[in-house]
């Protein structure tokens, strides 16, 4: 296992995971309060947010700074 670390909306979520979606899965989970969550749950909690349209930044690396930097999400909806 490795420790991830995943950015939603300004937050770190340290996580332990095979991979980087298994890490994704689990900080998504954290962040929604719903097990199992997978990126397309994102669209729910924007509505939920009370947001009518919102870019939702999702970054994830393999160390706290900027330099390891892996893989980035952004979701948009209307």
């Amino acid at each position: 296992m490795h420790t991830f670390y995943v950015t939603i909306r300004g937050k770190v979520y340290p996580v332990k995971a095979w991979g980087p979606r298994d890490a994704l899965s689990v900080a998504l989970s954290i962040y929604t309060g719903e097990r199992r969550a997978r990126a397309g749950r994102l669209k729910a909690v924007v509505r939920r947010d009370g947001e009518h349209s919102v870019v939702l930044h999702v970054r994830l690396t393999r160390a706290v700074g900027p330099a390891d930097h892996l893989q980035k999400w952004d979701f948009q909806w209307e």
